[in-house]
């Protein structure tokens, strides 16, 4: 359960009709759902807003699908508009609802996904990123004992310190769909200065005594 308003663009007023409306009869399917939001004026980006949150995988329709054809359904479900129409009875109107006949393959879902929300729900791309890898990794979450690890993650963020030897070292915090961790590096930092914020990498650990000591690393493509 996810609150309406925590999508990013869903006002207040937004999800004060579209739970008006659900209180009054529960959506049955999409070509209800749709009509009644074209009825009260909710733009069609709202409501691909909403698709692209995962808001609507309550009617079992692939969001690809609903996305490919939700122009066209809205087109019909603004023709309801004076109707005086009735919650789940499109079907005694005289007014020809569209086929849902084919996915769009364009849309990067997850990201719109990660835009919309701000986290990822449905899954991680680094999941699926893993499921086409050779190498098995260890999660995140996993490193707990003293020992050695690897990993896939996305760098959050790259720090180049002092240390009490005033030598430089490297601190890269890494994110995969199960946790964080601080990873450091003590010997030549200038060998990573291409690490950048955002890439993926694999990343060969030392854990030992709380903290894990940077092996290797190398930039895995998406």
């Amino acid at each position: 359960i996810y609150g309406l308003v925590n999508i990013s663009s869903i006002q207040y007023n937004i999800a004060s009709i579209i739970i008006n409306e659900r209180n009054k009869e529960k959506f049955n399917d999409i070509y209800d759902f749709v009509i009644r939001m074209a009825i009260q004026d909710v733009s069609l980006q709202i409501i691909f807003d909403l698709v692209y949150a995962g808001a609507l995988d309550c009617f079992n329709i692939e969001r690809s699908k609903i996305i490919a054809n939700l122009e066209s359904l809205y087109d019909c479900a603004i023709m309801f508009k004076g109707l005086n129409y009735q919650p789940n009875s499109y079907q005694n109107y005289p007014i020809s609802m569209p086929y849902f006949f084919f996915n769009d393959e364009n849309t990067d879902l997850l990201k719109k996904e990660y835009e919309m929300l701000e986290t990822y729900i449905s899954t991680h791309p680094l999941t699926i990123l893993k499921e086409k890898q050779i190498k098995k990794y260890n999660n995140i979450n996993q490193v707990e004992k003293d020992g050695k690890y690897l990993l896939l993650g996305k760098i959050i963020s790259k720090e180049i310190r002092k240390s009490k030897k005033y030598t430089d070292y490297m601190m890269i915090r890494l994110e995969d769909e199960t946790s964080q961790i601080n990873l450091y590096e003590y010997d030549d930092v200038s060998i990573y200065q291409n690490l950048k914020k955002g890439m993926i990498v694999e990343i060969s650990i030392s854990y030992r005594n709380g903290y894990g000591y940077i092996e290797q690393i190398n930039e895995v493509q998406e």
